[in-house]
Parts: structure tokens; sequence; C-alpha cells
């Protein structure tokens, strides 16, 4: 027998790494620093939903947090507090206190100490279990260790000495209420170690089956199974979890892990977590229930990955709690896994991509997982419309045998109607949601938009424009939007309409522009819209320069000019139309009518919209009357109508 070593191989530097295996759980909270300097075991109290760690030898306190790592409370005094262990009615935390060679027993409602159990002068206890109705306390230093007994029950309470001698350290102790009076203990302290089984039923323990763990190096925890058939160990060596029968610890299975697991867990259905002191990128390992292969493995935090028996599952196997160190247990972190036994689920939801309003639709799905969907499985629906957009709640759907489902709905809203069905998870399935819109049918509404005037308007002038809408459910509000020429579509006014279903607004015209009418809909009308097109000339502004006198002839104001002159007629065209086309027309009054002279081709306007004609004069022009006029020529340019400048005149002298 070769005794414990007092250091471990020195331990490699772990990273965070993905498992080899998909992990089937979604993302899980960063690991939480416990405030604590160091670690030794931690019990998890689902009644309160509160997590018990102890800190080990050396050390004086219990932490208390939730299933969260949040701190709630601490109970301080408590000398070494190593090895815990709960009362069967949940009531009461007992302790083994390392250093103050006594068990202590701790309201789990109260959280603070409410008796004290002495064991002697250098009794040392480390570990603690509840079997046969006493808790069972293995203590002693090196060479000297041994098993006791507290009966609780009895006042004041009845502490056994010695009642199993013979263990090289305190031995670790474990029990189960699948097996009520089995006591198992396991050698901490040699290599190899040995386990030996105790019947506990008569209040003291009768030895039942032992064995030499051969091949086998540092025990660093143990669980029995929930049947009570077998146990469970993380012995250092060999690499892998050791499994056991409990009646004759005969050997009956073996997890394989990676170097020196030190933690194992055995969750309510028999699925195991187990872990080591150093993963290689993979510290922590999930089997199914006598499962050969991992399900899953992962990497968690700390610089040696799992501090020794840092694993425990909550009852409803929803979460596994995962505490990682550094080498010896310092610097303690604990590691929540949510659903880490839940396989990924996919959920389908199809209906009809239209439907008609107040009749029954029917949509169907289904909820498929490469585990087991229990028949009955209840599936939450909510309907998403104009008129509820924060969601209605529907009936739940139920799933079939084979994971199907049926929803049924008679949607009172037009529009898009959205359903939503969600499968909320469980600790063996993730949860998945699927979505699918119809489009439900709504009436038709009448919408039209006029304006005032005959559909064609000089520059800067002012239309009414009235909008209309028809009959209609809820929703009486339309909006008129202007699009003026290139310019961008704006609102010109929004509001309810009157009593005739009129919305009356006025815009003034630079351009050609577009009037629509719109109607967002409502839960039984469909939405609709109405356009009008009015037509806007140009404003084209005319000077004449180069004449020498103003006056009239033949009833018209003219501009006189001497033959040798050259009457100019400059024209500003707005809106500023630069580089577009304008021309002139000149025309002579004789024989008691206008007749025209001459119309020249384009000239481009300037950059400030301008354009000048010049006319060369000669001596027969001498007594003539002339007019002259400008135009802007509605080429490539569609944003206004060509418009006609007024006829300017002028009278030639000698």
């Amino acid at each position: 027998m070769r005794l414990r070593r007092t250091s471990l191989l020195a331990a490699a530097t772990l990273v965070a790494a993905a498992s080899g295996a998909t992990p089937a759980f979604a993302a899980d909270p960063a690991p939480v620093p416990l405030q604590i300097p160091h670690y030794a075991h931690m019990l998890v109290d689902d009644a309160h939903q509160h997590l018990f760690i102890s800190e080990g030898a050396g050390y004086s306190q219990i932490l208390v947090t939730d299933f969260s790592g949040t701190k709630v409370g601490e109970i301080d005094n408590e000398p070494g507090a190593d090895g815990l262990a709960i009362s069967p009615d949940g009531q009461t935390l007992y302790a083994a206190l390392a250093n103050g060679d006594s068990v202590s027993a701790i309201s789990t409602t109260t959280l603070t100490e409410t008796a004290r159990y002495s064991l002697g002068a250098g009794s040392a206890p480390a570990s603690v279990a509840w079997a046969g109705g006493k808790l069972w306390v293995g203590y002693g230093g090196a060479a000297q260790g041994n098993i006791a007994s507290i009966d609780p029950t009895t006042s004041p309470a009845t502490v056994t000495l010695n009642q199993a001698p013979g263990w090289y350290a305190a031995p670790l102790l474990v029990s189960s209420p699948a097996a009520p009076n089995a006591l198992l203990a396991a050698d901490t302290g040699s290599e190899p170690p040995n386990l030996e089984r105790y019947d506990v039923a008569s209040g003291s323990p009768v030895k039942g089956a032992k064995v030499w763990l051969q091949n086998s190096a540092f025990v660093g925890a143990m669980q029995i199974t929930p049947d009570g058939q077998d146990v469970v160990m993380a012995i250092s060596a060999p690499y892998e979890l050791q499994e056991f029968k409990l009646a004759d610890l005969s050997a009956d299975g073996v997890y394989t892990t990676t170097y020196y697991p030190n933690s194992v867990a055995v969750a309510p259905d028999g699925s195991i977590a187990g872990g080591s002191y150093i993963g290689n990128g993979h510290d922590l390992f999930l089997f199914g229930p006598r499962g050969a292969t991992p399900l899953n493995s992962y990497s968690v935090g700390g610089t040696d990955g799992l501090a020794t028996d840092g694993l425990a599952w909550s009852p409803d196997e929803s979460r596994l709690f995962a505490v990682s160190s550094d080498v010896g247990g310092a610097n303690p972190q604990l590691n929540v896994l949510n659903g880490p036994l839940a396989t990924g689920t996919t959920l389908t939801l199809t209906g009809p991509a239209t439907d008609t309003r107040a009749q029954q639709l029917t949509l169907t799905g289904k909820l498929s997982s490469a585990g087991t969907v229990p028949a009955g499985t209840h599936l939450t629906v909510t309907r998403t419309d104009a008129a509820h957009p924060g969601g209605t709640p529907l009936a739940d759907a139920v799933v079939g045998a084979d994971g199907s489902y049926t929803v049924t709905d008679s949607p009172q809203t037009g529009g898009a109607n959205t359903y939503a069905v969600s499968f909320p998870g469980t600790a063996k399935l993730l949860a998945s949601s699927a979505t699918t819109t119809v489009q439900v049918s709504r009436a038709a509404t009448a919408v039209s938009i006029t304006t005032s005037g005959a559909g064609t308007f000089t520059y800067g002038a002012t239309t009414t424009v009235t909008a209309h809408l028809g009959t209609t459910y809820n929703g009486r509000t339309v909006t008129i939007w202007e699009k003026a020429g290139n310019n961008g579509t704006k609102v010109l006014k929004t509001g309810t309409v009157d009593a005739n279903g009129n919305l009356v607004a006025s815009a003034k015209l630079a351009y050609n522009t577009t009037f629509t009418v719109s109607f967002a809909g409502d839960y039984r009308y469909a939405p609709a819209s109405a356009s009008k097109r009015v037509y806007t000339h140009t404003a084209v502004a005319e000077a004449q320069s180069g004449y020498y006198a103003s006056g009239t002839t033949a009833g018209v104001p003219v501009k006189y000019f001497h033959h040798t002159g050259h009457p100019t007629l400059t024209a500003t065209v707005t809106p500023n139309k630069a580089g577009e086309c304008g021309r002139f027309q000149l025309q002579e009054y004789y024989s008691g009518a206008w007749h025209v002279l001459s119309t020249s081709g384009c000239f481009a306007l300037s950059a400030s919209s301008r354009v000048a004609g010049v006319v060369n004069l000669g001596s027969n022009s001498t007594n003539h009357l002339f007019r002259y006029a400008a135009e802007f020529v509605n080429g490539t340019d569609n944003t206004n109508l060509a418009t006609w400048g007024a006829w300017q005149y002028f009278f030639v002298k000698s």
C-alpha cells in the first residue's frame, strides 16, 4: 500500500475550448467567482434554491448562494467546515468541522447554527452522511481514520465514536435515500484505496462487502445511483469513472473521461456528470444512464478545471453546478450549465398563405427531437394582429404521439395575422418556437382625390385638394401626399375625414404635381389609394432693352427703336430651368393683321435661367410695328408645361 501523496502532478493550463460534441443546451452564463478563498464541498438545497459551499480545513466559513452563484448569506465561525449533508426533512444542514473537532447543525431556513456535536480533541471530522436514521461521520487524522454516529433525535444528542476503525485517514462517506440503510466508505488517504459497504439498519455499522480498488489511485468523489443499485466513483487513476454494484461492490461499468477524474454527480434519472483536474480542453463529461460514450463534453473555467468533488445537480436536472478552481481548490468559481441533458428540438408551423376573415382556419406543425417528445406536451400559441399588436394568447396546442399538433382559429381582424407557437423546454428538451403569417382578407373601400381647377395651372397658383374615403370599420384617417416635379414625395396633410368622408388641403403649385391619398386600412378594410396629377406652367418674365423711348402706337404700348438699333428681349424662366430650351418668335403688323417673320431655334437658358433674343433691323423696317415673345420649351423636362411669355411691342423710326 502506498501512502497518499502530498502533491499532485504538475497541472497543465486549461483554455476555454469547444466540446468535441456540440453542446445540446443554450449558451450558459459566465462563471461566477465565489466570494471565498478556497473550495471544499457543495450541497444543493432545492427547497430554498440555495447552494451551501464549504471552504475546508484552515478556513471557517460556509458560503450560501442562490442557483446563479449570487451570494445570499454566509455562516461564520465554522472552523474547517468540510463535508456537508442535509437531514431527510431538509431542515438541517450538517457540516464536518475539521478544525473544530465537531459537527455543526445549521438551520437551512435561518442559516444559523442550532447545535454543535463534539467528537473530541484531534478528531478532525471530514465527511458526513445520513443513513439509517443517524448522521454518520468520517473522522480521524493520519493512520487514525474511523467512523462515528450522531443521533440528534435524543436529548442530548448521542455521539458514538470508534464504530469502524482501521482507516488510514478520515473516510469519505456517502449514502442515498434509495438505499436508506447502506453506508459506503472509501479511503481517501491511501493508494490503491479500499471501498467498504456497511449496513446501519441496526444503528451500528455492520460490515458488508469490501474491495481494494486495484490499479486505482485516490478517490475524489462518489455517489450512489438513484435506483440504489450502484455507486459511481471518481478515482484519479485510471482515467475513467468507475461503477460498482452496491450489493457486492463488484465492477459494473466505466465512463471514460480524461486525466485524473476527481468529480462525479448522478442525476435523478441516472445520467452521470464527471470531470477532471486537467481536461486538456475538456474537463467535464456527460453520460446518459449507463451510457459508455459521452453525450457531450465541456471546458469549464479555472486554471486546473474542476475542483475536487465540484459537481452537483439541481433535483429537476435542469442545471448542473460545476465548481472550477486553481490547483488545490483556491480561487473557486461557479459554472452553471443550463439544461445540460437537454437535446435540441425543432418546431414547425404551417398554415394557409391567405384566408377569409371570421372563418375558421387550421394550422399544423410538429415538435421533433433526437430525444423523446412525450405525447401530451403542451405548446403555447399566440396570435398577433393589427388589433392586438402585443399578441393574444390562444388555447394551448397539444402534441400527439408522433409530435404533430393542430391549431384552429377564426381571426376577426384582417391583414397580417402572425401565429407563434413555442415549446418552453424541459430538463431533457430544449425550447424552440415557430411562426407563420396568414394574410386574412379585408373588404375594399373606395378612395378618391380631386383638385379644384381644370387641371392646368399657372406657376404659383393654389389648388384645393379633396380626398374622399368611403365605408370603413374603425379607421377614418387618410394621408394626402404631394410629389412636385422631381422632388421627393412629402405629406401634404394627414387627418381624420369629416362626416362626409372628406379631408381638404390646399397646395401652391410650382411644378407638375401628383397628389395621392392613402388609407392605411383598418381591422376589416384593406389599404387603398388613389392619385390625381395636375400640370403647371412656368412663369416667363420678359424685359426689352436697347430702346430710346416709350409710347403708344396703334393702341398698344411700344418701345421706340432707330432702324440702326438692336431690339433685345430678355426672358427669365421660373422655376430655374438652367440649360434647358428657350426660343423666340418675331411678328410684324401689316395689312390689318400680325404675321410671323421668324421663330428661333433653342437657346440654352443660363445658370440664372435667363435667355436673350436680339433683332437685327434694316432700313426697310422704318415706320413698322413689331412684337416678339419668348417661350420655355418643354423638351426633356416634364416637370412643367411649355410656356409663352406675353407679347412685347416695339416701333421702328428712322
